[in-house]
């Protein structure tokens, strides 16, 4: 017996961790507003990403429309050390930087890198939040413009533990970006959109409502909180939204 249980403790040694996918998001928050966003599959533990994003139709990135020194999030943005290292702080920057070289970029361009990471200060040596969050927010000048997003090799993509395939977004335009909220993809967040969520829920009453992104059904314009399933969620979520609408009677078009 004693045999067995050796044997068997070193066979759950000798297996390694399941690897777990990370998807990389990009949606329109507002008109000309690009936010890139991860979500990843339980078990990878995201520390660092580094993205290429090239403009194309003759727009630029002209700014990053808000710093991402969030909680949890990513609070180490490497480029703003490379330029100052002397003086730097955990949590100053944003995640904007050079896709040639070290270093930042000076704004505006029609290709940037994002390069961020995650340093726990509580000391638990935890990961970036699993579930996922805001790489950054990025302001383009021409709101019809088309966009690429790649893995930055130079900075080594996207680093962690357990992390399996980086699933990018296909190259799309602006205008054809998802909308969040439009569960019914009229091109409007009203009223109607929470029926169409009800409804697609509804499929999936037997397994307690819920969609995995990993499904064949997932159907990412019913993904409202953006966290890679479906779920109650998203309907709390979704009326949350409408009604910070409701001055304007639940309606809002999509930027």
């Amino acid at each position: 017996m004693k045999k067995i249980i050796l044997v068997l403790m070193v066979i759950c040694v000798a297996i390694p961790a399941l690897a777990a996918d990370v998807k990389i998001r990009a949606t329109k928050t507002a008109p000309g507003e690009l936010t890139i966003s991860y979500i990843a599959q339980a078990g990878a533990g995201v520390r660092g990403i580094a993205l290429k994003v090239t403009v194309t139709g003759g727009g630029e990135v002209t700014a990053p429309a808000a710093a991402t020194a969030t909680a949890g999030v990513f609070n180490v943005f490497m480029d703003r050390i490379s330029d100052d290292p002397e003086t730097y702080g955990i949590g100053s920057g944003n995640a904007v930087a050079d896709p040639a070289a070290a270093g930042t970029l000076t704004l505006p361009a029609a290709a940037v890198s994002l390069c961020a990471g995650f340093v726990d200060t509580g000391g638990s040596q935890a990961p970036a939040l699993d579930a996922g969050g805001i790489v950054e927010v990025l302001t383009i000048s021409v709101a019809t413009s088309c966009i690429t997003v790649e893995l930055d090799t130079l900075r080594g993509g996207v680093v962690g533990d357990d992390i399996g395939t980086v699933i990018l977004p296909d190259p799309m335009c602006m205008d054809d970006l998802p909308c969040l909220g439009d569960a019914n993809k009229d091109d409007a967040i009203y009223t109607d959109d929470l029926t169409e969520l009800i409804d697609y829920l509804g499929i999936f009453s037997a397994e307690y409502f819920y969609c995995a992104g990993t499904d064949y059904r997932f159907e990412s314009n019913m993904d409202i909180n953006a966290d890679g399933a479906v779920y109650t969620d998203d309907l709390t979520e979704l009326t949350d939204i409408l009604t910070a609408l409701s001055g304007s009677y639940f309606f809002q078009a999509c930027p």
